[in-house]
């Protein structure tokens, strides 16, 4: 077994909710969450819109281990990369290093979730400028991943299902109390804490001014980690620097809807895996199919 501990993992979906489950957790005195919040170390490949491969996968455990100097001593450790339910090779990746790891899964609507994945890498990054009802059948990939049992069934294959908390978007957004002391139970801290942003809503969809800004601040927070100085990343981002930064460079954004035609398209690849999903779970997943 490897020195360095990790204790959670959240493996998506996008746009699913992880970045509120992530902050709830981190604001427990007894966790800590990496800096940044998505490593992508388990994952083999990234989205389409990044070069082939991922060479954050290609470096040793020390390298990922540096993303936790500011986690103080006794602290549950724990990550979201939102990469890692997508990828093939990931749940064995994970198996390999931390076979009692616990693993968090967010689900969405699946077309919701396509069509709030294109928001971002549209208005964004600005990495795409196809119409959704064009790209959906040019990209695999949006469909591919609201394929939910396709993906988390590699997950119980090889992982006992206690280890494995499914939650979706509306439990974290309608029954956020409720989904919380989930949560803190099922990674083992105090459930009764009740955190500060409580009741916050996280990454909303919005549009960037400049795309050079997130890459700098990426940048930035690469190198401190490098030299073990995530502690820094972290104090800024507990000061509000990070926010701050981020709303001087977006703008909140009312994109248009989802056309009908592309919801359809959609959810006649989705729905069978729907159905498997609720069998795998043993819930029922309402108007997901429409």
């Amino acid at each position: 077994m490897p020195d360095f501990q990790l204790d959670f993992v959240g493996i998506g979906a996008p746009k699913a909710g992880t970045t509120q489950v992530a902050d709830l957790l981190a604001a427990h005195p007894d966790l800590c969450l990496s800096e940044p919040k998505e490593i992508h170390y388990f994952n083999e490949v990234m989205s389409y819109i990044h070069p082939p491969g991922n060479k954050n996968h290609q470096k040793d455990l020390n390298w990922y281990a540096k993303h936790f100097e500011h986690c103080k001593v006794g602290a549950l450790k724990g990550e979201f990369s939102t990469g890692y339910m997508y990828d093939e090779m990931a749940a064995k990746n994970i198996k390999r290093l931390y076979p009692n790891i616990k693993i968090i899964a967010c689900l969405r609507h699946p077309a919701e979730r396509a069509y709030s994945q294109y928001v971002m890498f549209r208005y964004y990054f600005q990495k795409e400028d196809r119409p959704f009802d064009q790209l959906i059948r040019e990209q695999d990939e949006f469909v591919e991943k609201s394929l939910y049992y396709k993906q988390l069934k590699r997950y119980f294959d090889i992982f006992p299902k206690e280890q494995i908390l499914v939650l979706t978007l509306d439990e974290i957004k309608n029954n956020q109390a409720e989904t919380l002391k989930k949560l803190y139970d099922f990674v083992g801290v105090d459930a009764s804490f009740i955190p500060p942003n409580l009741g916050k809503r996280a990454n909303s969809a919005k549009a960037s001014k400049f795309t050079f800004v997130s890459t700098l601040m990426g940048w930035f927070s690469a190198i401190m980690v490098a030299l073990r100085l995530s502690k820094v990343v972290h104090w800024l981002k507990e000061k509000g620097f990070k926010n701050w930064v981020m709303g001087l460079n977006s703008t909140k954004m009312d994109y248009p809807p989802m056309s009908a035609e592309s919801r359809a398209f959609i959810l006649k690849r989705t729905n069978a895996d729907v159905d498997q999903l609720e069998a795998l779970l043993g819930r029922k997943f309402e108007g997901w199919k429409e």
